[in-house]
């Protein structure tokens, strides 16, 4: 797979990403962003590359259990969420959140090797995903993307 943030259509038919449409940003002109990763190191580096002028992070967590709570307590725009993770993956947490909050945005964060579980994300209702592994500036632009809709 190539390190792109992808999207797929509203009928979920097609597996593969296609390049997001542009769109608007939230009202406030800044994107509430949660990031939700198992490896605590990783996440707050991540939550540090995200707190820019644009982009705030109101959030992190370490799994799919806290991911939803703080969603309904803090309601961000978009998770950055990490596919693989304890107590409940980022497929099912996807799944639940889409169901709870059907205009939040989800960006799936995932590893080279990971391409099923990045269709299965995608189905389950993520926006778009970005590897691990991505430079930051793609991050922050995969994360602006998911955002703008």
């Amino acid at each position: 797979m190539e390190p792109y943030v992808g999207r797929i259509p509203r009928d979920r038919r097609a597996a593969h990403p296609l390049h997001m449409p542009q769109g608007t940003l939230p009202l406030s002109g800044r994107v509430r962003v949660l990031v939700v990763d198992d490896n605590e190191g990783f996440r707050g580096s991540l939550a540090a590359l995200l707190g820019g002028e644009d982009l705030e992070v109101v959030g992190e967590a370490s799994n799919g259990i806290e991911a939803i709570r703080l969603v309904n307590e803090l309601g961000p725009d978009v998770v950055l969420m990490d596919v693989r993770m304890p107590q409940m993956d980022g497929i099912e947490t996807t799944r639940r959140l889409k169901a709870q909050h059907p205009s939040l945005e989800v960006v799936a964060l995932t590893g080279l090797e990971e391409e099923r579980a990045v269709r299965e994300m995608l189905v389950a209702g993520a926006s778009g995903y970005v590897l691990k592994d991505s430079e930051g500036d793609e991050i922050i632009h995969a994360v602006r993307r998911a955002a703008s809709g």
